[in-house]
């Protein structure tokens, strides 16, 4: 049984309504009717607050609601009445951990009781083990045959090669302490340090490190080769958290089934596995960088022409993607076949061009690797103020249902990609206030507010592609690119 989170709904008309979650959720909770949690209340507000969950972490993020949000009678956040809305919107609320036994108070009529279920696991054998197990050997759980053999053995517990102190549970199987595993920087030197001649790639084959590319929240992308001077790109992926075996299992599988993927417009991904106390995904290596690169280089954003030849490419990508039939095995050895990969995580970032000349062919990257990461409970909770990442590129579908997974969430993805490319503007205006909250209330703003000098005909294609309330408008990747190219073809 996995880490587990439970809501119970203890004061209001919902009470003894229990909600249980025990993967990496983002809810908005609120009166709204595609809010996560529903709350019929008066005194909430339409989006009241957001609840981050990756067990066994919870983070609570008001959204500057009037009634105000509670954790055990103490306010954490509240508009001050005679405050707009827009005021409030941007001013950096209040967010903080919520810990088992917490009594959420959502305005003064409704209250939520948040409780964590934690299994035990035998810190030698990971099987799970029976509650009321005593923790033995530097507070190690134990199941009786690993607590014999350590007895007959005079074993000592395990400790962190960071800091030293004893390792607890499956963070074991990691070699390095929750504490030290948080600092993605010292870990993943430390994992070069603990490798021969400081290369982290001694253990997937031949391979040798040439040059770092990129850091990200994840890991580290290296450009690496081999004894034939063939070039990859080797993302080096740290976890964050704990997380069972069955994670990192779940992880790999996802990783593995995007190797089948093969299309002049997406990136080759060869091999994956582990390495250490992380993972590894081997792939194509274009010359050309990413896209947010050439940005950068070209004063922040791109020509027309560039730009047009790019996204079309990119979703030349999409399309085939979101047709391909991927084949799997399951546990039970069943043979399955999943129609169609959502990508989840489109971006300037994610898309790549093959050299540094006009003809480069533009590849997308990171299929499903971001969200498999966060989903197999990798990763930890995110930090909400970053808006230049991927909620920048979000629609508010997929925002309000975390693992809502249709292909047109990659096409307004891919349309707000191509705004950002024209612009250097994000779609939505963010000014300061929380991301959720501008996802939540803020339109695309129109396209020649921005750049006066987009044709009309392809600012009206982008404008309609990126309007995502109460429903997204253009639907499939082919529709955006034959209307892109029958828009850039009127140039007026």
């Amino acid at each position: 049984m996995p880490i587990s989170i439970t809501l119970t709904v203890t004061k209001g008309k919902l009470a003894s309504k229990q909600f249980r979650y025990d993967q990496h959720e983002k809810l908005v909770i609120g009166r709204h009717s595609d809010c996560a949690i529903v709350l019929p209340e008066s005194t909430v507000s339409r989006y009241h607050c957001l609840l981050e969950i990756s067990p066994p972490e919870v983070l609570l993020c008001d959204f500057g609601s009037l009634n105000g949000t509670f954790l055990n009678g103490c306010k954490i956040g509240q508009r001050p009445r005679g405050m707009s809305v827009e005021d409030a919107r941007k001013q950096r609320l209040n967010e903080v951990y919520v810990k088992s036994g917490d009594i959420l108070g959502i305005g003064d009529k409704c209250e939520i009781r948040m409780d964590v279920s934690t299994p035990l696991y035998c810190a030698d054998c990971y099987c799970e083990l029976p509650s009321g197990v005593s923790k033995k050997h530097g507070g190690l759980p134990l199941c009786e045959a690993c607590l014999s053999a350590r007895e007959r053995e005079g074993r000592l517990p395990v400790k962190c090669e960071i800091c030293g102190k004893s390792i607890s549970v499956t963070d074991r199987k990691y070699k390095i302490c929750p504490e030290c595993r948080k600092g993605l920087g010292k870990a993943l030197n430390h994992s070069v340090k603990r490798n021969e001649a400081g290369d982290v790639f001694r253990d997937i084959g031949k391979y040798r490190k040439v040059k770092l590319l990129g850091k990200g929240g994840m890991g580290e992308v290296w450009l690496a080769e081999d004894e034939a001077g063939t070039q990859y790109a080797l993302k080096f992926m740290l976890p964050r958290t704990a997380g069972k075996a069955s994670g990192r299992a779940s992880f790999l599988r996802e990783a593995q089934l995007m190797g089948q993927l093969d299309h002049k417009n997406v990136i080759r991904q060869y091999e994956s596995g582990e390495i250490g106390e992380g993972f590894y995904i081997l792939m194509e290596y274009c010359r050309g960088g990413s896209v947010d690169g050439l940005m950068q280089k070209s004063g922040g954003k791109l020509s027309l022409e560039k730009a047009t030849g790019i996204i079309l490419q990119a979703l030349e990508g999409l399309i085939y993607t979101h047709g391909v039939g991927i084949r799997a095995t399951l546990g039970n050895g069943e043979n399955v076949c999943h129609d169609g990969v959502v990508h989840r995580d489109f971006k300037p970032h994610n898309i790549f061009l093959s050299d540094g000349t006009d003809k480069a062919v533009a590849k997308v990257a990171d299929f499903g690797l971001a969200k498999a990461f966060e989903a197999s409970g990798q990763t930890g909770i995110t930090a909400t103020g970053a808006v230049a990442g991927t909620m920048a590129f979000m629609p508010r579908q997929q925002y309000l249902d975390y693992r809502y997974a249709e292909p047109q969430v990659d096409v307004w993805a891919a349309a707000a990609s191509y705004y950002y490319m024209l612009t250097g503007c994000f779609p939505r205006n963010f000014n300061g206030m929380l991301p959720h909250v501008a996802i939540l209330k803020n339109s695309a703003v129109p396209i020649r507010e921005r750049d006066p000098g987009i044709p009309k005909s392809l600012a009206d294609v982008i404008d309609r592609a990126l309007i995502d309330n109460p429903a997204i408008v253009t639907k499939s990747a082919s529709d955006l690119k034959k209307q892109i190219e029958q828009a850039v073809q009127k140039k007026g």
